[in-house]
């Protein structure tokens, strides 16, 4: 080959690779992508925390959230008290910034309310996902006294007495408790002293200390002691009732004048015998002193218009009962029946009538239906203006009940809540309903 040719050749070889390599007539597919940082991805939640859980006011819950995704991935805890609110971080100090969710200690919303829902936000560099909501009901714990109590103390007149009731919470969480005094329709509350046990229970002490005087011989004490949500005493809460203590006071030279019968103050109109009605409470555990208080009982209770008290000896002594008095029509006086008018001269019983009675807001021998918003069985007021009050002040509530009768129910005192649109309704002697 001449140097012509050769030369000829070595051109073609030349043009023939600019041609395969060249930028104008290479396909996109054949071009390398230059080299950078690879895209980041969001979390991927891929366990969620239980959609519902159950919990009681002072114990524990946990929940738990199961994510991946590029590292390093952060979480923080929120909670919402209010269906469609805002949401907080469950703890800002950071103790619970981990897949694990812990309650320490639940407690209630700050509403009041028996539920409220927890989420986890689960973040990297990338951004942040959110976890499906937990909605958490609440329950209060349940409350007893230990010992129990009750049974009938000897006191002496002029000297200071003492009597402690101890109510311990299932959960840790210091119960609430009241004590009442049966007889003038005393109600005292003495919290002097408070304590915790050192175990997962939590207790309250309620020491009532005084000075007895003849108006205590007769007496009843007891304590109730309840659990609350927020210090809250609506639904869900939780009571327990000590046992009763009859209390008998020594008098020295006064007992001989308080074995006869004191005599009821003119304005008091009493008669001799047991007029009739409905029971608004259990003369035999609930006594006074003269006829005179027992008649005061009878004004300051709602609805109450006829008062008995036993003014014989005996276990009916100085009982007092409390009535809804059975009007009479065809008789001048007394307005309302005596049960034995034959007998009457005789009876142990002192009777009078209370005109005009303290209102109670509500329809006698009644029961309002409804959809039930609060069980009467787990929630009692003391009458039937408490019963209306809770009704207006619980949401949607425009129907109450009362149970106002005592003898022969378990339902005295107990108090329903509910919503009607058709007012539906039925007799019923030991109920008082009432419409918002």
């Amino acid at each position: 080959m001449t140097v012509a040719a050769a030369t000829a050749a070595a051109a073609v070889v030349v043009a023939l690779m600019s041609a395969v390599v060249s930028p104008a007539t290479a396909s996109p597919a054949d071009r390398i992508p230059p080299l950078g940082p690879p895209l980041k991805a969001l979390p991927n939640i891929t366990g969620q925390p239980s959609a519902t859980v159950s919990a009681t006011v002072g114990d524990d819950f946990f929940l738990y959230v199961l994510a991946k995704g590029p590292p390093p991935l952060a979480y923080e805890w929120q909670e919402q008290y209010v269906p469609g609110g805002p949401w907080f971080n469950a703890d800002p100090g950071n103790a619970k910034q981990a897949p694990l969710y812990e309650s320490y200690s639940t407690s209630c919303p700050p509403a009041g309310s028996d539920r409220f829902w927890v989420r986890a936000v689960v973040s990297n560099a990338a951004g942040a996902v959110t976890s499906r909501p937990t909605e958490v009901w609440l329950s209060t714990s349940s409350v007893f006294f230990s010992p129990k109590g009750g049974g009938a103390v000897a006191l002496k007149a002029s000297t200071v007495a003492t009597l402690t009731w101890t109510a311990f919470a299932s959960s840790r969480v210091v119960p609430d408790v009241q004590v009442f005094r049966l007889g003038r329709g005393d109600l005292r509350s003495v919290p002097e002293a408070t304590s915790w046990s050192e175990g997962s229970e939590a207790r309250r002490t309620v020491t009532l200390s005084w000075v007895p005087s003849e108006d205590d011989d007769g007496a009843v004490y007891y304590a109730v002691a309840s659990t609350s949500c927020s210090g809250l005493r609506v639904p869900p809460f939780k009571t327990a009732e000590s046992g009763r203590t009859r209390v008998s006071v020594s008098l020295g030279g006064l007992a001989s004048v308080l074995t006869s019968p004191p005599r009821c103050p003119r304005g008091s109109r009493a008669v001799r015998g047991d007029m009739d009605g409905l029971a608004l409470n259990n003369g035999n555990t609930e006594s006074a002193p003269s006829c005179a208080l027992c008649r005061l009982a009878c004004v300051a209770l709602p609805g109450c218009d006829v008062w008995v008290w036993g003014s014989g000896g005996g276990g009916r002594d100085r009982q007092c009962w409390l009535k809804k008095g059975k009007p009479v029509r065809d008789t001048r006086s007394p307005r309302v029946a005596l049960k034995d008018a034959a007998s009457a001269g005789r009876s142990v019983w002192v009777s009078g009538e209370v005109s005009p009675p303290a209102p109670c807001p509500g329809r006698w021998g009644w029961d309002h239906g409804g959809e039930v918003l609060v069980d009467g069985s787990v929630f009692k007021v003391d009458t039937c203006t408490a019963c209306a009050a809770a009704c207006a002040a619980w949401p949607g509530c425009n129907v109450w009940v009362f149970g106002a009768v005592t003898l022969g129910s378990d339902r005295h005192r107990q108090c329903w809540l509910k919503r009607s649109n058709n007012w539906a309704s039925k007799q019923n002697w030991r109920w008082v309903s009432g419409r918002i």
